[in-house]
């Protein structure tokens, strides 16, 4: 009978341990997805500051994705669509809504591209 229970506590107590794990996991991959969809806001808000206050052309978004894609190879979400992607969410969240850029990262950036 003892070792019944103590098969059972055992059980149990693996199964905290797994959720534990599982729940560390997601948080771990909320709060990544989480800093990226900010660091894009900021890099859209960088973007769009540029443009307005600066007569660089047509090509500007095109010579930051190459700038960028050099320095970071290994990012693949710095191509000029993306970053065009990232001014425009930020344009249009900022001229509608007055609220910090941390309610835009509560949605994953595939959410927010669409």
């Amino acid at each position: 009978m003892t070792s019944e229970k103590n098969i059972s506590d055992f059980g149990n107590w693996i199964k905290e341990l797994k959720f534990k794990i599982h729940d560390a996991r997601r948080k771990v991959a909320f709060s990544i997805n989480s800093q990226i969809t900010e660091l894009y806001w900021e890099l859209g808000r960088s973007i769009a500051d540029k443009q307005e206050k600066s007569n660089w052309g047509s090509n500007f978004i095109d010579n930051v994705a190459i700038e960028l894609n050099h320095e970071f190879p290994e990012i693949k979400g710095l191509s000029r669509r993306n970053l065009y992607a990232m001014c425009q969410l930020y344009k249009f969240y900022s001229m509608k809504y007055q609220f910090v850029p941390q309610f835009v990262a509560q949605l994953p950036w595939g959410h927010n591209r669409l």
